[in-house]
C-alpha cells in the first residue's frame, strides 16, 4: 500500500508489479502494473487520475466486460510533456471522459476502474512508456515526476527547452524534439514565431514556432527575402522563383531586388524590374545575351517581326534582336515594310 497519483483517492495497492519472464516468480511478461483502490484499508474501485499533464493520444471505449481476448478493454493512452507516456487500461464502460487530442492536467479525472477486455477481475492496469515507447516500470513514478531529458517537452501552449534535466531560459535558437525542430526564445517555444532563422546547419523558414519542412518558395526576414526548400534556405538558387506575392528573380538564394534584366528559370526567360517579374511587358528588353521581344513578361521565342522598345523598332527572329539585318523588311504581322540598318527599323515612307 501506498501513496499514488494515478487514483483519486491517492492510495493505492499493487496486486501484480511489472515483470519480465521467468522473474519475481512469475511465467510471463507483464509490461505494467495492477492497482486497487485501498484508501479504505481494503480493495475498492475508484476514479481514474491523469498521472501529469498531457495530450490524449489514443483510447478504447466499445468493451462492455471482460474477455479474454488479450486486449487492454477499454483504455487512455497520454502523451506528456517530457517525451514519456501512460497508459490507463480496464477501465468501466461508458466512464471515459476524455477523447484523443484532449489535453488534461496533472489530477483530473478521466476515467473509473473495472475490468473490461483481458481482465479477470476489477483493476487498473498502469503503463509507463519511455521516449522511444518502451515500456519501463511505472512504480517508482506511482508518486513521483518522470524525469526530463534534454530536448523539447512540454503541454498545452508551455513547451520549453531543457539541458541536463532543466529549463534552459539562457537558450535561444531552434532545437527539436519527435514532433519537430522549433524556435526557442529564452528556453520556450515561441508559437508566434514566423521569420526565416538560422542554425549551424543552415537558414531555416519557421512558422508558429516550427520548422516548416514541407514548405517551399520565398519568405523574408531581416535582411531579405529568400529561396525556401523544404523549409530550408537553398543558397544555390540563381533562378526565377514565386511566392504568392509575385515570381521574383533569385541570386545565390536571395531575391535581387537590385536586378533589372531578362533571367531565365525551367519555365523560360522573364523580364525582371527591381527584382520582380514585370507580367505586363510586352517590348523589347535586355541582358547580357541579347536583346528579346517579350510577351506578358515572358520572351517569345516563337515571335519574328517588329518588336518595339523606348529606343526604337527592332527586327526580332525567333524572339530575339537580329542587329545583322540590314535592308528592306516586311513586318509578317502587318505588312508594313521597313529600312533597316543594324536591327533598327524605321517604317519606309511611301513616295
Amino acid at each position: 500500500m501506498g501513496n499514488c497519483r494515478v487514483l483519486q483517492s491517492g492510495v493505492c495497492y499493487i496486486t501484480q508489479p511489472f515483470h519480465y519472464a521467468g522473474s519475481k516468480g512469475y511465467t510471463y511478461y507483464h509490461g505494467g502494473i495492477d492497482l486497487v483502490d485501498f484508501s479504505q484499508g481494503y480493495s475498492n474501485l475508484g476514479y481514474i487520475t491523469a498521472h501529469s499533464a498531457g495530450k490524449v493520444i489514443g483510447i478504447e471505449t466499445g468493451y462492455t466486460g471482460p474477455v479474454q481476448d488479450g486486449s487492454y478493454g477499454n483504455y487512455i493512452w497520454i502523451m506528456h510533456g517530457n517525451g514519456c507516456s501512460t497508459l490507463y487500461a480496464h477501465l468501466a464502460y461508458g466512464t471515459l471522459r476524455v477523447k484523443v487530442g484532449d489535453w488534461v492536467s496533472r489530477g483530473q479525472i478521466i476515467a473509473y476502474m473495472n475490468n473490461s477486455g483481458h481482465s479477470f477481475g476489477a483493476h487498473l492496469h498502469w503503463e509507463v512508456r519511455d521516449t522511444a515507447n518502451n515500456k519501463i516500470d511505472p512504480e517508482k513514478y506511482l508518486n513521483a515526476d518522470f524525469p526530463y531529458v534534454d530536448g523539447v517537452w512540454g503541454s498545452g501552449s508551455n513547451w520549453y527547452y531543457y539541458k541536463d534535466g532543466k529549463i534552459d531560459y539562457s537558450y535561444t535558437g531552434l532545437a527539436q524534439n519527435a514532433n519537430g525542430w522549433w524556435w526557442i526564445q529564452n528556453g520556450k517555444v515561441d508559437f508566434s514565431k514566423e521569420d526565416v532563422v538560422q542554425n549551424k546547419y543552415g537558414w531555416w523558414y519557421v512558422k508558429g514556432g516550427k520548422v516548416q519542412f514541407n514548405y517551399t518558395g520565398i519568405r523574408p526576414n531581416k535582411y531579405g527575402w529568400w529561396r525556401i526548400v523544404k523549409g530550408k534556405v537553398d543558397f544555390n538558387c540563381n533562378s526565377v522563383e514565386q511566392n504568392e506575392n509575385g515570381w521574383f528573380y533569385i541570386r545565390k538564394g536571395k531575391v535581387d531586388f537590385g536586378y533589372t534584366g531578362i533571367a531565365q528559370n525551367r519555365y523560360g526567360w522573364w523580364r525582371i524590374v527591381k527584382g520582380k517579374v514585370d507580367f505586363s511587358c510586352n517590348t523589347v528588353e535586355q541582358n547580357e545575351n541579347g536583346w528579346f521581344k517579350c510577351k506578358n513578361g515572358k520572351v517569345d521565342f516563337s515571335f519574328n517581326g517588329i518588336g518595339e522598345n523606348k529606343n526604337g523598332l527592332w527586327v526580332c527572329e525567333k524572339g530575339k534582336v537580329n542587329f545583322g539585318y540590314n535592308g528592306e523588311y516586311k513586318d509578317p504581322n502587318t505588312g508594313v515594310v521597313y529600312q533597316v540598318t543594324n536591327g533598327k527599323a524605321v517604317k519606309k515612307t511611301t513616295e
